[in-house]
């Protein structure tokens, strides 16, 4: 993101050639421009810290210096999480060991979690310039990253959680009758503190996308929902075009 000041009104980001602000809709001419400072999310915290409460700072940060840092790692941490919970979704362990769901999960996870980045990063940019945004893909793709690192620090959760219950974890039954009813508690109360991570990455990010975007966060949600529907649409259609199809043979 070259070139790039911010509103004295409400901090959003201002690039070359805009009049106003696309968020609070300042004109130029009224804004009172100081000397770029660094905050104190900056200075005095890593960004896997500052994030949490502080995204829209913590993404000026990172996309001044480096839109690159630490995304690819990123990614494929997320999806190894994402793996993980689909396996419990789909009850894996009612078909797997355990050594080959981890296995299966440690391989397929990251190729996932790169890939789908990639897409998503893509489709983001797609819509998001529908409403005005101005991010590049890998810019999008660094905003994307960094608002799960919330429902990273959560998946940590996942190593107590599989040295307590095993693949219990991963069954139907949860394994009642082979794990101890306390560890199965304490693994459920870990569930529900990964659900809250995952709900807190949702918040911060809608603000690290609209950052680079010039977005508000209730727009980067839209930007997010126009994205889903670009691939929702055509599937509904393909689908309902083979029920027809089908229907049409009998």
């Amino acid at each position: 993101m070259a070139n790039v000041r911010f509103c004295s009104k409400c901090g959003a980001s201002l690039f070359d050639g805009e009049d106003r602000c696309r968020l609070c809709r300042t004109p130029l001419d009224a804004m009172t421009f100081v000397a770029p400072q660094k905050t104190s999310a900056q200075f005095d915290s890593s960004p896997f810290v500052g994030v949490w409460l502080n995204p829209r700072d913590t993404m000026r940060s990172i996309i001044s210096s480096d839109p690159t840092y630490m995304v690819i790692p990123l990614a494929a941490a997320g999806g190894i999480m994402q793996a993980l919970d689909r396996a419990v979704g789909k009850n894996a362990g009612d078909v797997l060991s355990l050594p080959v769901l981890l296995l299966l999960v440690l391989i397929a996870g990251p190729i996932g979690g790169i890939i789908g980045l990639h897409i998503g990063a893509r489709l983001l940019h797609f819509t998001g310039k529908w409403l005005g945004g101005a991010a590049s893909p890998e810019e999008i793709r660094a905003a994307v990253a960094w608002g799960g690192v919330p429902a990273l620090w959560g998946a940590l959760l996942w190593v107590p959680i599989l040295l307590l219950s095993g693949s219990a974890v991963f069954t139907s039954d949860m394994g009642v009758e082979q794990v101890n009813g306390i560890a199965l508690l304490l693994s459920g109360a870990m569930i529900l503190v990964q659900v809250g991570t995952a709900l807190w990455s949702a918040f911060t990010g809608l603000h690290t996308l609209g950052e680079v975007q010039g977005f508000s966060a209730w727009k980067a949600f839209c930007n997010g929902l126009l994205a889903g529907l670009v691939v929702l649409i055509p599937l509904l259609v393909i689908g309902f075009g083979l029920v027809l199809l089908v229907a049409g043979r009998f």
